[in-house]
């Protein structure tokens, strides 16, 4: 939804994503959607990174400058609450268990990378913008993790070992997921 889909201006500085109006000042991406009745004209303006944004309620039905008003609230309101820098802090290892787990993995021809952060399992498709949230996972039973947050969320992620304990693949909402890209022919032998 917050990606453009239609340029309305050849500088890109308005256009629309699906559903959402976009407009873009400097290296910022401002979405939101406006809205009314007969009398009543509403806006609602957001930067989706910083989770700030503004709300413009007017009891007129004309309002040359709506759109431009929202945007000066949500700027504003960007320079009053600077969120405060956090301090680095180097990551902790992963435990053993998790570490075969972890890289660049298939499905389907999109590459994800599953990462450890923060004490957890994430995935992330290789070419989602860095500010859309990961999936994270939460470990259910023996090579078994339920994803608690982000796409897929209710879903099930397994892990697929050869005989001899290594992991060869794995399944994320049924999809089949290799360390190498694979055609995709359809039903998968291993989930049948």
């Amino acid at each position: 939804m917050h990606e453009l889909q239609i340029m309305a201006e050849p500088d890109w500085t308005y256009g629309w994503g699906l559903g959402l109006s976009l407009w873009r000042r400097g290296e910022r991406i401002f979405a939101g959607h406006t809205g009314g009745f007969p009398g009543f004209l509403s806006m609602l303006v957001y930067s989706r990174p910083e989770r700030i944004g503004a709300v413009v309620l007017t009891n007129s039905g004309t309002w040359p400058k709506l759109s431009e008003t929202a945007l000066m609230l949500t700027e504003a309101a960007l320079e009053e609450f600077v969120p405060a820098a956090e301090s680095w802090t180097p990551e902790e290892q992963p435990p053993q268990e998790m570490i075969p787990l972890l890289g660049r993995w298939w499905s389907e021809g999109s590459e994800t990378i599953f990462s450890w952060r923060g004490g957890r399992l994430e995935a992330r498709h290789a070419s989602a913008p860095s500010a859309r949230e990961p999936s994270v996972f939460e470990l259910e039973g023996e090579d078994r993790y339920r994803t608690v947050s982000g796409r897929e969320r209710g879903e099930v992620l397994r892990v697929v070992r050869d005989q001899e304990g290594t992991v060869v693949k794995l399944y994320w909402a049924t999809y089949p997921f290799t360390r190498e890209p694979e055609i995709f022919f359809g039903v998968d032998p291993d989930v049948v």
